[in-house]
């Protein structure tokens, strides 16, 4: 009896083991199956994107505006967008040159028909001092400014060893010249004249008998 019961113990055994040993082969290649299928479904996604990429990198420029097409906005954008495109269109019809009795030119320089024409402001202005000094070196060679002197302490220098000079124009050409030199502001054709007429007279004071203008042109 005791045989016959160990007989059928082994076999519900070894029955289940089979059964386990399929269940877990059978789930094994389910497991596989679901894998290859996102595997696949990943790779068709990359694909696909990349298809559609690059046909909307192709349509770059594109001929017509997307708006332009039904269904792409609601009724009311679209209205809204293209009633502003026909007010612009309609606007941009309506310009027209001004033309006035002010001279064409741009702020800081001088205009074609003007009495300096092409002449950028600031940079005669921040160069002025090459005038200065030459004037001065000529009527006096020790009056040379040295090469680590800025133009104020030059000017002050000047003030100094020269009492003919007027302090008033000296400074007033100073802080022109730190303004054309180190501002970000442009000088009006006014202010220029202005500039001119002051640098003409204190550049003089060192030769009253010589024009100071042809110190000025041969520096232009």
């Amino acid at each position: 009896m005791s045989n016959i019961t160990s007989n059928n113990s082994s076999s519900s055994t070894s029955e289940e083991e089979l059964k386990f040993n399929s269940f877990s082969f059978e789930h094994f290649l389910i497991i596989i199956f679901i894998a290859a299928a996102l595997i696949f479904l990943s790779f068709s996604l990359i694909q696909l994107r990349i298809r559609i990429r690059n046909n909307m990198v192709d349509r770059i420029p594109r001929k017509i505006m997307p708006f332009l097409r039904p269904g792409d906005l609601s009724n009311k954008q679209r209205t809204t967008i293209l009633n502003g495109i026909v007010n612009s269109k309609h606007i941009q019809s309506q310009i027209q040159p001004v033309v006035g009795d002010s001279p064409i030119g741009h702020l800081g320089w001088g205009a074609p028909d003007s009495e300096y024409p092409n002449t950028h402001f600031k940079t005669f202005i921040s160069k002025s001092y090459i005038v200065l000094e030459s004037v001065a070196t000529h009527f006096n060679a020790s009056l040379k400014r040295s090469p680590n002197t800025c133009i104020r302490d030059y000017v002050e220098l000047l003030l100094d060893r020269c009492e003919f000079l007027d302090e008033k124009l000296a400074y007033l050409y100073i802080d022109t010249y730190e303004k054309a030199r180190f501002s970000e502001d442009e000088f009006t054709e006014q202010e220029y004249t202005h500039f001119k007429e002051n640098f003409g007279t204190l550049i003089q004071s060192f030769e009253p008998e010589a024009s100071s203008l042809s110190f000025i042109k041969k520096f232009q």
